[in-house]
Formats: C-alpha cells, structure tokens, sequence
C-alpha cells in the first residue's frame, strides 16, 4: 500500500444522460466501480484490471425525451423506450448510493466537474428536497478543506473523469454526500499531457528553432541551414476524450468494452488509472474540492455555455 495516499478505496463513477448540460439532463445510467487500492497496486502489469471489483449499476425512468443527438452518440435510441419501465432516480437511489459506498473506506471515484458532479449532486439534492424524510442518516457534515482554487468553469470543456473522496466522523459509515470532495481526473491528464510536451521539448535530441518571415523554421545545429516546416502544438496535442486516452494506452484493438455505456467506461477508466496510479496517487492528495462547490449557481453557469458540453 502507498504510504503516500491516504486513499484507500478507488469508486470509478460514469451517468449516461438524456442530453447535453445545457438541456438540464436527467439520469438515465448509473454505474459505479469499486476496487482496492492496494489490490490495484499488487496486479500484474500485464494484467488490465484485479480479480476483485465491486459494481453498481442501475437505469432509470428519465422522465423526458432523450435529445436526439446524444441518442445517437451513446446508442439509447432502441432503450429509451424501455427505462420507462423502472423507477426515477429519487431518495431511494440517494440511500442505495449510500448503501453502496459505506462498505468501502474513505472511497475515491471518478467524473467530470462539468458534467456528471453537477448533474449527480442536482439530482441527490432534488430527491433529497422531494422527500419528508431527514437527510442520510442523519449524519453530521464533515467538510474537508482544500487547497486548490476555484476554476473558471467556462475554461473546461469536456465530460470526462474526476475523484471523489469521502471524509466522516469516526465511524467511516457515517456519510454525508455532501462531504464528499472531487478532484477533476481530466485535469490529471492534462497535467500528464503538458509534462510529455515539456519533456520533449527540453529533450537534447531537440534542435533549437528559429522562425523565419517565410513561416518556416531553421535548425540551427545542422550546418546545412535545411528547413523545416513550423510544428503546430495544437495539433499535434493527443486527444483527452475517456476513449481515447484508453486506445493509447491499450492499443492491441482486442477489447470489448464500449465507449457511452456507462460500466464500460468506469472499466476503461479504471484500466487507465492503474497504469498511472503512483502519479495519480501523488495529484489527488492537493487536487479536490467539496460536493458542495457543485452548487445550482455553477450548475446554472454551465448551462449557460455556448458550447456542448458531452464526450
């Protein structure tokens, strides 16, 4: 087990949803993924996943038509049909999810801050408001300072991957949602992607390049001055879309798994963050905020984004 992480359970979370964030999605598909740290830590490296994982997965009634668009990029069209025959998300979902995560200590999931948090926490919140009872289990709020600051949300602009982790009193039972705290995992791999970039720029096998009037570049170690065309950074950046980053680092083509369904893409996920877990470990120890920083004023300011936020 790392002694540099006081993590110890990985909870990989992916929603598939009625529409886009500005549309105010509903919940169509749930899944959640649970796997012990140190379990990650002992698997073979040849080996993608551990033996031992623990799932919860469950559909729901969205009440509203799926847009049509994103039908088509999850493949829900023939099963939109079909969730009006299960319940809505609502406060038994919210103590199932409780339910769920009480077995494991001090869990770590995955989602992104512009998309499936603000989308859960509306919807725990709204199911909580619905109902007479008290909130979950009456369990007293614990919040957990950070130290990363607030982000311009309109910076962001993808759904992908984030870490939740929850703190309580004493008995690690006594949860609140609330309390949970998120870092965004898309952050991580941007941070992944500009450390590669910086490596082989400062790599000595790279020569020092002068631009010319002509938009050409000159290498100024070859003594033959040849040209070159200018490389352009931002397309040569690889893409961070959760499927992408899976085919790069598992190229072989042999998997199953399926992009937009939402077990498949906490397994990918999962899949990934083993590969990286000692980096990812060190990031998300200063990398997390609150549940409660996803609040109905970011909510509303995401919607407001003239740009689709779904991936």
């Amino acid at each position: 087990m790392s002694q540099r992480s006081r993590f110890k359970t990985l909870v990989v979370v992916d929603l598939e949803t009625t529409g886009f964030i500005q549309d105010e999605p509903k919940i169509t598909e749930l899944a959640m993924i649970a796997v012990n740290i140190e379990a990650l830590e002992r698997t073979k490296p040849e080996d993608e996943l551990p033996r031992v994982l623990h799932k919860f997965v469950k559909c729901f009634d969205p009440l509203k038509l799926l847009d049509s668009e994103v039908a088509k990029i999850t493949g829900e069209c023939e099963a939109s049909s079909m969730l009006m025959d299960y319940a809505p998300f609502n406060y038994e979902t919210v103590i199932a999810i409780e339910a769920f995560l009480s077995d494991f200590q001090q869990p770590i999931s995955h989602n992104g801050d512009l998309y499936d948090f603000p989308i859960l926490s509306h919807e725990i919140q709204t199911a909580m408001s619905n109902c007479d009872r008290s909130p979950i289990g009456n369990a007293q709020l614990n919040y957990q300072s950070t130290s990363i600051p607030t982000d311009d949300p309109s910076s962001l602009l993808t759904k992908d991957v984030s870490v939740q982790t929850i703190s309580s009193k004493d008995d690690h039972n006594q949860m609140s949602f609330l309390s949970i705290s998120c870092a965004d995992s898309l952050a991580f791999f941007r941070h992944l992607s500009q450390l590669e970039t910086e490596n082989q720029v400062n790599s000595p096998e790279n020569s020092i390049m002068i631009p010319t009037e002509s938009g050409m570049s000159v290498d100024t170690s070859d003594k033959s001055s040849t040209y070159i065309p200018t490389p352009d950074p931002e397309r040569n950046k690889p893409s961070l879309k959760l499927s992408k980053i899976y085919q790069r680092d598992f190229p072989s083509g042999t998997s199953h798994l399926k992009h937009h369904q939402a077990e498949h893409d906490c397994l990918m996920l999962l899949a990934i963050l083993k590969r990286h877990l000692s980096l990812w470990l060190q990031w998300i120890e200063v990398n997390h905020r609150p549940l409660n920083y996803f609040s109905s004023s970011l909510l509303s300011t995401i919607q407001s984004s003239p740009k689709k936020i779904y991936l």
